[in-house]
This record gives C-alpha cells, sequence and structure tokens, in this order.
C-alpha cells in the first residue's frame, strides 16, 4: 500500500493558476493593501498624450545627478480626470505637467490585466507640493551660490560700451529668438549675433543651456544673451539650476538674462550681469546701450567743434591785440626819432642861419673860411641824421620781432585747429536750416533743409525720412 500512496503523492499536482484567476489574485491583494486612493510623490518621467485625451508617463524616484532611477511606476490619467486636474492646476497658475517636474498625485494603484502592468490611475494633483520643492530647492542654491561668492561676481565684469558682437543663448526656432533679432535689426545698427541653438526645457535642458554659454564665451562677443520666452513656473524650473548659475556666474563675458514674463525671476537672473523681464526688453537694453554711447560721441564731438571755434575766436583776438600792441611799440620809437630828427634839423637850421649871418658880415675877409666851417657842419649834420636813422630802425625792429614771433606761434595753433582739416579727412557737419548741428535722426522731420559741409563745399537736402521709418 506505501508504494501507491507514494506514487499518489508524486502525480499530484502542485497548484496551477491560469493567467485571468493569477490576475484577479493580484488585484485582489492590490485591493486590501490599498482600499482606496493614495497620495504618491515622484518626478515625471516619459510623459505623453494620446489622441483621445489621456496622458501616459513614469512617476520615478528622483535619482542623484547623473545617476538613474532606483524605482519607477507607470501613471494613467485618463481625459476625464485630466480636465479636473488642469483646472486645478490653471488656478495654481504656475504648475504645468512635463519631464522633470516633481510631483504629488492622488491615484487608485491598480492592476491593468490586458497588459499585465501595475499602474496608478491618477485622479487628482497638490500644486503646491510642486511650488513648494522648486522654492525649496531654490533657496538652498540661492545661500550656496552666496556663500560661493558667485551672486554678484559677474556684476563685477566691465560692461560692454558698444555690444555690437552679441551671443545669442537660446532655442534656434523659438519665439523668443525672433523677438531679440527683430528688435535688433529694426534698431538701424550695425549688429553681430551668433546664435548658439539649444533645448530649454526638460530634464536635462539646464546641461544643455550650460553647455551653450560656454560654446558662445568661446565667440568673438561682447556679450552673451540668454533668453526664453513666457511658461508656467514648471517649465521654466531650467534657469533655476545650480549648474546653470555657477556656469552663467564664473563665464568671462558679461551675460544679460530676459528669460520669462514680467513676474518672473529666476537664479541665472540673480547671477547675471544684466536681468531683464522679457526677451524684448534685454535686446531693448543692448539697443541703448549702444544708442548711449552714440549720443555721448556725438556730443563730445560736438563739444570738440565748439573748443575749435572757441580757441580759434580767442586767438585771433591774440593775433589782434599782438598785432595792435607791436603797431603800438612801434610808433613811439618812430615818434621819438622823428623828434630827434626834427630837433637836429632845426638846430642845424639854427646853426646853419647864424653862421650865414656872420658869414655874410665878414664875407669879405673871411669867405673862404666861413665857406668851409659850414661845409663841415653839414657833414657833421648828415652823420648825426643817419645815426638817428639807424638808431630809429635798430629800435623799431627789436620792438617788432618778439610780436612776429608771437603772431608765427598763434598762427601755427591755429592752423592745427582748423575745422577745415578734419574736414578735409572726410568728416562732415550737417546743420539744419536754423543752424544748429544734427546729432540724432528725430531732430529732423521728412521735409526739413539740411546742409552739410565738405571740404570742399556744401551739399543742400531735403529730408525724405529716416532709417528708422524703413
Amino acid at each position: 500500500m506505501k508504494p501507491v500512496a507514494d506514487a499518489d503523492r508524486l502525480f499530484d499536482p502542485d497548484p496551477t493558476f491560469g493567467v485571468r484567476e493569477l490576475a484577479d489574485r493580484i488585484r485582489g491583494v492590490l485591493d486590501r493593501t490599498f482600499p482606496g486612493e493614495v497620495w504618491v510623490r515622484g518626478e515625471i518621467r516619459n510623459l505623453s498624450r494620446s489622441r483621445s485625451g489621456h496622458v501616459y508617463f513614469d512617476l520615478v524616484e528622483p535619482p542623484e545627478p547623473g545617476r538613474e532611477p532606483t524605482a519607477a511606476v507607470n501613471v494613467v490619467l485618463f481625459d476625464d480626470a485630466r480636465q479636473i486636474v488642469n483646472r486645478i492646476l490653471t488656478r495654481a497658475g504656475a504648475v504645468k505637467m512635463s519631464d522633470g517636474v516633481e510631483i504629488r498625485l492622488r491615484g487608485v494603484v491598480d492592476y491593468y490585466a490586458p497588459r499585465g502592468r501595475l499602474q496608478v490611475r491618477m485622479t487628482s494633483i497638490d500644486p503646491e507640493y510642486t511650488l513648494g520643492r522648486l522654492a525649496a530647492d531654490r533657496e538652498r542654491i540661492l545661500a550656496a551660490l552666496a556663500d560661493d561668492g558667485l551672486l554678484t561676481l559677474q556684476k563685477t565684469l566691465t560692461g560692454p560700451l558698444v555690444p555690437l558682437r552679441v551671443g545669442l543663448v537660446t532655442s534656434a526656432d523659438s519665439a523668443a529668438c525672433a523677438d531679440v533679432c527683430e528688435q535688433l535689426a529694426a534698431s538701424g545698427h550695425g549688429w553681430r549675433v551668433r546664435i548658439v541653438d539649444t533645448r530649454v526645457q526638460g530634464p536635462t535642458a539646464d546641461r544643455w543651456v550650460a553647455d551653450a554659454v560656454m560654446r558662445a564665451a568661446r565667440l568673438d562677443v561682447d556679450v552673451i544673451v540668454v533668453v526664453r520666452g513666457g511658461g508656467a513656473r514648471t517649465e521654466l524650473a531650467t534657469f533655476d539650476s545650480d549648474l546653470l548659475a555657477r556656469v552663467i556666474a564664473r563665464c568671462e563675458v558679461p551675460v544679460f538674462t530676459g528669460i520669462g514674463h514680467e513676474i518672473d525671476t529666476s537664479i541665472a537672473d540673480e547671477v547675471a550681469h544684466e536681468a531683464h523681464k522679457t526677451p524684448t526688453a534685454c535686446a531693448q537694453a543692448l539697443i541703448d546701450r549702444v544708442r548711449s554711447f552714440e549720443d555721448r560721441f556725438w556730443s563730445a564731438w560736438s563739444d570738440v567743434a565748439e573748443e575749435s571755434r572757441r580757441h580759434l575766436t580767442d586767438n585771433r583776438r591774440r593775433v589782434d591785440g599782438a598785432g595792435r600792441r607791436a603797431v603800438d611799440a612801434s610808433r613811439a620809437p618812430l615818434r621819438a626819432g622823428r623828434q630827434r630828427l626834427d630837433g637836429t634839423d632845426r638846430a642845424v637850421r639854427r646853426e646853419a642861419r647864424r653862421h650865414v649871418a656872420t658869414g655874410r658880415r665878414h664875407l669879405d675877409v673871411a669867405g673862404g673860411r666861413l665857406f668851409s666851417d659850414a661845409l663841415g657842419r653839414t657833414r657833421r649834420a648828415r652823420t648825426v641824421v643817419e645815426a638817428a636813422r639807424r638808431t630809429l630802425l635798430r629800435d623799431a625792429t627789436r620792438a617788432l620781432t618778439p610780436h612776429r614771433r608771437q603772431l608765427d606761434v598763434a598762427g601755427a595753433v591755429l592752423d592745427g585747429r582748423n575745422p577745415a582739416r578734419l574736414l578735409a579727412r572726410g568728416w562732415t557737419i550737417t546743420r539744419r536750416g536754423d543752424g544748429r548741428i544734427l546729432r540724432s535722426t528725430s531732430d529732423v522731420t521728412p521735409g526739413d533743409t539740411i546742409v552739410t559741409r565738405l571740404a570742399d563745399g556744401t551739399v543742400i537736402s531735403t529730408v525724405d525720412g529716416d532709417e528708422g521709418d524703413r
């Protein structure tokens, strides 16, 4: 009988489940373990949407940077529940479900038998959890950056005076990229924009943007511009990255940011050289900086022209004064010489008359002696006159020599500051009809007459419009 019993045990089959039966057993275990809805937190990965309106994604345990998730569960959000979740997110106003976003969801743990898949059927979401995580991460990163002295490092760089060479870091096919390029082109200045294309959204987008900033820094640019259009707070989380913030802070080229809407402020904004509310505002800041330099340049040129005119006027007055002083200085020696000459002449005439009278009285006795004596006196008088003439010429020459030197120096200075030399080099001066110098296109309107002075003459023009109008 024993062999028979052994044989019965040998061929007694182990319990065998059908697939459906096993699925029911699994579902039963889940129902007993999770009798109602549960809250689950994790990071969204591989999110996709079907044409029917359903949303599918993996909820993973947030991994350490550079590591793979250690656990994951499938999540399905059916269309009816999706509409409820969307209303909740709309009221929150700053959260959007996308890859890389940490969320806290409510749902039913379910076993989908046709696919043999364990999943969570999502029914609701807690947006405050996501916002809280973002805020906590932001504060932690800002504190670490402050401890490392990186929050103000970019601001110690000297900003470019004329930032015409721009490294534009953004998605090349985005509206933000188009807005910046259109604003710069419309300004009429000679921009050279190098677009460094990059992803700006997703779990690893911060690495892409950081790499793009480093590539832009190796280009021959005056400034790096990082822009991204508006979106939910979770979509802008790329720019709250510690990695990206440190790359921007340590960049040796000034970084300007224009990220999101008016109310958005990212960590990238905090560490940048200049932060602007929108991509358009960032482009306008560059334009304003170039226009400011242009205004200062023309103002300086006007000051140079005015200073030149003042020096010309002053030198002309000094030359005129030197000429008058030279003439006045020469008049005194001339008058003195003339007076000495007149005195000598009168003395000679008087002495001659006396001797002539004496000679006439003694004509018969001393005619020959009188003639000789008169001749000698005449020679001496001529010698005195000649000496007086030479003295007069010497004194006049001495008086005029220093003034002639002053005239030569003043003339050389005047010639060196002559605007005609600047005009001969290709510069021009344009004035309105009332004589005011033009410094900006805003100084004239269509129909105004302007006069442009060139080296060889002037050109009279009528304004049809300015480049900004076109």
